[in-house]
């Protein structure tokens, strides 16, 4: 008996080996280059055979799935794998197995309509595309999938399926204008029709601009286009393919009314070349960016792929890495609330990619793309300055510097403004992630003297008989209760005495991280319930006291905002109000660094609404609370014209809707529809 399972074990541990390496095959097929895949694509299609014909249905299920995984998992292989699927089907022991592996794709389509984003339709229907340009998928059965996309296009305000229309065309239209002229033209046109009433200049109408410009210039070398646009190795198997019979089956994508609306992703920085090829480069980043960005090796290992299967002219590499740097950091300054990674993702995947690029040649096409890039957003400017930061931490500083200083010029023009800001801010971001003495020497005494102190220390407050006292006291670690007491036997008034305690315990508090944890819990309940003030002056005073000491740093601003709305010192409303006092134009700022203050509490504020987590973070997250908090920024912006202030405040609104919306859905509902917000209307929707 011990023999018989020991046997059984064997048995199946070698066809786990073979599952095993028969699964490594069929993903890394390609991984060599282009020039292998003469001699690979035959050889993986034998090794698939002759398993096959082993008759063991585990095997074949393996082998499936390994191959539907892959062309849904790997878009840049499905001109690869569209080859092998012809040359499996032309061979008499194997062509039912092939078969069986398309309908298996074909099935996925029904997943389409679950997905929250378009990729999946995106790949499954590039595949297709390829199969029916092998011939193994009839050009009528494709353009009627075609035709159903389209109809959901245009009853959709979602561009949901606008969008795996859009960029299937590139790799369908020379077939189907070649073998179904008159029904894809008329396809064509509709879409034409319908791109003529999209409101929104996305990414989408770049993508169809270039198609519109490739089919308006009747090339006549269609072939040279569609060898050289993506990896169709089926090119070098013409004569094996020359048998292959067209699958006579229909199919369908399911069009659904879909409640969650899809927004392309949203390019602050497009491309005016209208090159189809070049968009098509582009989508295949996308995709890619969005498939992996859980596994950042990955994303690098399919990046350096592309050079080795499109075999690029030094030219068409440099063209090549340029879309890559656009596409990252567009995706960077993508959708707010798409849950899109970190600045420190990009910048980190950046650095990766520079082991295989000339790092010059990434920081030129960085340089361009922020002179490009209309800096009118303080989101953006946020976004950017912590990429830039990012980068430049991790590179040869002097250089880079240089760059970083020569966007600060004397222009008073709005756009000077703008880019002395971006700058400012970057240089501060720069300062925080290295260390000081590595940047001492490399830049201008003026940025030295002043980052040197402000980073690293908390604004100095002057000294008063009353601080001594308070800092006595503070030192001497004085209980709460006992505290209250000695601040009410102090001369003066209960403001000046509440002003300066706070004063006081947040310069303690600066000292690091522990000290900020220690005191705010040992005079918590004082801080809570003060005595000498009442709370809603008592908030005013210590939001004040905070801005005072370090609105010179974004990150203390929204460490300490943070800190105290948890401990709920303050609530988010309280925080609102007493911004938009701070920021109110009755402010007065005189000169460009009391001007980046303001913006450096704008930006606290703005990063602490977008990462709390309500139910840990706020005590009134309530209906009537965030209205409240959101009547009070729209009637701030009625009456404001800076761009970044107002964007700032539109972010802050979304944001409070949304922590609303993940305690009380039914409320954040009411609350939208109550204050008719186009934003937030967009936004809940595509949230469904």
């Amino acid at each position: 008996m011990n023999k018989i399972t020991e046997n059984i074990e064997l048995h199946r541990a070698k066809q786990l080996v073979i599952i095993f390496f028969m699964k490594n095959k069929i993903i890394k097929v390609g991984d060599d280059g282009f020039d292998q895949l003469k001699k690979d694509i035959p050889k993986i299609v034998e090794i698939i055979s002759e398993n096959f014909q082993q008759n063991k249905q585990e095997l074949r299920d393996a082998i499936a799935n390994s191959l539907v995984q892959a062309i849904t998992l790997l878009p840049l292989k499905a001109g690869i794998y569209a080859t092998i699927m012809g040359l499996l089907s032309v061979k008499q022991t194997t062509s039912a197995f092939a078969d069986t592996i398309i309908q298996g794709i074909i099935d996925q389509l029904q997943n389409i309509q679950s997905c929250k984003t378009p990729i999946l339709g995106q790949t499954i229907m590039r595949f297709l595309a390829e199969l029916m340009n092998i011939g193994l998928v009839s050009p009528v059965s494709f353009v009627e999938c075609l035709y159903d996309l389209e109809s959901g296009a245009e009853s959709e305000q979602s561009p949901f399926y606008l969008q795996i229309l859009l960029s299937t065309l590139p790799h369908s239209m020379i077939k189907s204008l070649d073998k179904n002229q008159i029904e894809f033209k008329n396809i064509i046109q509709n879409v034409e029709l319908l791109m003529t009433k999209r409101q929104s200049k996305d990414w989408l109408d770049t993508l169809w601009h270039s198609i519109r410009k490739y089919l308006n210039q009747n090339n006549s070398d269609n072939t040279s286009f569609m060898k050289n646009s993506y990896p169709r190795p089926y090119y070098l198997f013409v004569d094996d393919l020359a048998q292959i019979k067209p699958i006579r089956r229909s199919f369908k994508i399911p069009i659904i009314k879909r409640s969650q609306i899809w927004i392309p992703q949203q390019c602050a920085v497009l491309d005016s070349r209208q090159d189809v090829q070049l968009e098509i480069t582009r989508l295949w980043i996308y995709e890619t960016i969005e498939l992996f960005k859980k596994n950042r090796n990955q994303l690098v290992f399919q990046f350096k792929s592309y050079t080795q299967l499109q075999k690029l002219t030094q030219a068409q590499e440099s063209q090549y890495h340029q879309i890559l740097v656009n596409v990252i950091m567009n995706s960077l300054l993508d959708s707010t609330y798409r849950g899109q990674e970190s600045s420190i993702f990009y910048s980190g995947l950046l650095a990766n990619i520079q082991n295989e690029i000339d790092s010059k040649e990434i920081y030129d096409y960085i340089e361009g793309y922020i002179d490009q890039c209309p800096l009118n957003s303080i989101y953006r400017i946020e976004k950017l300055s912590d990429f830039v930061s990012h980068v430049y931490a991790n590179s040869q500083i002097k250089n880079l510097l240089d760059r970083l200083y020569s966007r600060i010029n004397q222009d008073e023009t709005e756009l000077g403004f703008y880019q002395n800001y971006f700058a400012t801010v970057s240089f501060r971001k720069l300062f925080q992630l290295v260390v000081i003495d590595k940047v001492r020497d490399l830049i201008p005494k003026e940025l030295n003297d002043w980052y040197s102190n402000d980073i690293t220390k908390p604004q100095e407050i002057k000294e008063t008989d009353i601080s001594e006292n308070i800092n006595s006291l503070l030192q001497q670690k004085t209980p709460a209760i006992e505290m209250i007491e000695k601040l009410q036997a102090l001369p003066g008034d209960g403001e000046k005495k509440i002003t300066v305690f706070s004063e006081s315990l947040i310069v303690q508090m600066f000292k690091s991280i522990t000290h900020l944890n220690v005191l705010s819990r040992r005079y918590l309940s004082l801080l809570q319930q003060p005595k000498l003030v009442t709370q809603e002056k008592f908030a005013d005073l210590f939001l004040s006291a905070i801005f005072n000491i370090m609105s010179h740093s974004t990150f203390h601003l929204k460490v300490y905002f943070k800190e105290f709305l948890q401990l709920e010192v303050i609530n988010s409303l309280q925080l609102i109000k007493w911004m938009l006092n701070m920021i109110s134009p009755k402010q007065k700022y005189q000169d460009a660094e009391e001007t980046s203050k303001q913006f450096n509490l704008i930006t606290a504020v703005q990063d602490v609404f977008r990462k709390l987590i309500p139910i840990e973070a706020l005590n009134d997250c309530t209906y009537q609370n965030t209205l409240e908090l959101i009547n009070q920024i729209e009637q701030f912006n009625k009456l404001c014209n800076d761009l970044i202030i107002i964007n700032a405040l539109e972010d802050i609104v979304c944001s409070a809707a949304l922590q609303l919306r993940q305690v009380q859905k039914a409320q954040a509902d009411k609350l939208v529809k109550e204050l008719n917000n186009q934003n937030l209307t967009q936004l809940f929707m595509s949230l469904q």
